[in-house]
């Protein structure tokens, strides 16, 4: 698979050179598919404030943002430095393979 990146090749070779497709109907078939996705990390962020005063508040509790990827989405900084989409670090690659159009398996992100 490295090789095939290197070469800016598909990560994952086609089906076809790796295995026979049978017929509809008498087994498994397989196909790919692969792009880039943009890497949010985990985070926290406060979900309940105290108030002092009219404009003084302070965090009491915090929430995680579990870690998520956006698929067909790279991460980018414009000119201000807003990032897009919001707070992503970096782009991924990532493959899934399907069987019969079902996943099957996790999706494999790589940088």
């Amino acid at each position: 698979m490295r090789d095939r990146i290197k070469d800016m090749k598909s990560p994952l070779p086609s089906f076809s050179s790796c295995a026979v497709n049978p017929p509809s109907g008498s087994g498994s078939h397989m196909t790919s598919d692969f792009g880039y996705a943009a890497y949010i990390p985990a985070r926290r962020v406060c979900s309940q404030y105290r108030r002092y005063g009219r404009d003084n508040e302070e965090c009491v509790a915090y929430e995680t943002i579990p870690e998520q990827y956006v698929k067909n989405t790279r991460c980018r900084v414009d000119r201000d430095g807003d990032r897009h989409p919001r707070y992503c670090t970096r782009t991924y690659r990532w493959a899934e393979v399907f069987v019969e159009g079902q996943l099957a398996g996790p999706t494999y992100y790589w940088n």
